[in-house]
């Protein structure tokens, strides 16, 4: 059975050390759940505030602790501008004189989309949310703080300052909830003042299972639940999200298809890959960041959308080419795409092992350059190129 704390389905050391700090009446003012990008962070972090806000939490459950659901905390949603003692602080777009200014050099879509999904937290949101950490209690037993994507903060570093005076010195009856994809981006000294709990991708079964329990019945299908499970490599909040928008799936098979035409020597076809996935990058951005339109997206706009999809189309391709290794050793359960058995089967009898492990390296060696800032147009150019040129 999942865990009844919501957002912690199979994080069973992070909700031990939840626990164990309730038991021993020892709770931390900071905690930072850290993990990769798309595991349900702000939702466990914002349901690990309601139980720190709760006045008589459940402690002897098998399952972890949990709410009581009847104290005149937990009866108020738990949410930002609907409980009392809950403050918020999600990254904000730059002022609008920002896109004024850009829009003079021709950049202003561009860049006003992209500060959406990328913004950054300003220290007068960390001054505004002390202010409110200061008043009264409401109704929970303690003041609570959720920081999602907290790394966001110290791309400006009056803002990172401002927040580590804030977990020094934290108003009293105060707790504080971040969250990081990489904690590495963090001022050393604000991971220090807080306790971890780890977050990692779940097996597809256990992902599978804690997708029903979250949807609550919502008409997930348990099949179309263990599809989007394994897809997702693990993670509950890409799985959710591919749920919800059948049309990330559709760029997920267009990418498989677009590798199968390079390296099967698909004509013209795969002469148009490398524009194509291009065009997937944007795609799969503006569909995941909820940015609007692509057609919004001036150059720079749609370089840095690429950018930050490439690695997500480039894990559906490394997938596929795992399947193929492990079909080709025997393996016929497990697979990442078990909807495309039958290419996978296929694939399997006509490259050797050499080759798949060449295509897999290549596959890094075009992570490698996009991190490097090379051309993400001529980078994604190249991979394909080299799948189909290498020896099968």
């Amino acid at each position: 059975m999942a865990p009844m704390l919501e957002g912690f389905a199979g994080q069973e050391v992070a909700l031990r050390l939840v626990a164990n700090a309730l038991q021993r009446d020892e709770v931390p003012h900071a905690y930072l759940v850290a993990g990769p990008r798309w595991l349900g962070k702000r939702r466990a972090a914002l349901s690990l505030g309601r139980l720190l806000a709760c006045h008589a939490p459940r402690l002897e459950s098998t399952d972890g602790p949990t709410p009581c659901g009847e104290c005149r905390s937990c009866v108020l949603p738990f949410g930002p501008g609907t409980h009392h003692d809950l403050v918020v602080i999600e990254p904000e777009a730059p002022p609008a004189k920002t896109a004024a200014t850009d829009e003079a050099s021709g950049e202003a879509s561009a860049e006003s989309v992209i500060a959406v999904a990328s913004g950054v937290i300003r220290v007068e949101q960390i001054r505004d949310a002390e202010r409110r950490l200061s008043r009264s209690l409401v109704a929970g037993r303690r003041r609570v703080c959720v920081v999602p994507d907290a790394e966001r903060m110290c791309r400006v570093a009056s803002a990172g300052n401002a927040f580590l005076k804030t977990l020094e010195e934290p108003p009293p009856h105060t707790a504080i909830v971040l969250t990081a994809s990489n904690p590495a981006d963090l001022l050393p000294t604000i991971v220090s003042r807080c306790l971890m709990l780890p977050f990692h991708p779940l097996s597809a079964e256990q992902l599978a299972r804690a997708m029903c329990w979250v949807e609550g019945g919502a008409g997930v299908a348990e099949s179309e639940a263990a599809l989007a499970a394994a897809l997702s490599c693990g993670r509950l909040g890409l799985a959710e999200l591919m749920v919800r928008e059948p049309g990330l799936r559709q760029v997920r098979d267009r990418v498989l298809t677009i590798l199968r035409e390079s390296w099967l020597g698909g004509g013209l076809g795969s002469l148009r890959g490398p524009e194509e996935v291009h065009s997937l990058c944007v795609e799969w951005w503006t569909r995941t960041a909820g940015a609007g339109a692509a057609g919004e997206l001036g150059a720079t706009g749609r370089e840095r959308a690429v950018r930050a999809a490439a690695p997500e189309l480039l894990a559906f391709m490394e997938g596929y080419i795992r399947d193929v290794m492990a079909f080709r050793v025997g393996a016929r359960s497990g697979l990442q795409n078990p909807d495309r058995a039958e290419d996978v089967a296929a694939d399997a009898q006509r490259f050797s092992p050499e080759g798949l492990i060449a295509r897999l390296r290549a596959l890094a060696r075009t992570r490698r350059a996009l991190a490097a800032n090379a051309s993400s147009r001529l980078a994604l150019e190249v991979a394909l190129a080299r799948m189909r040129n290498l020896p099968r």
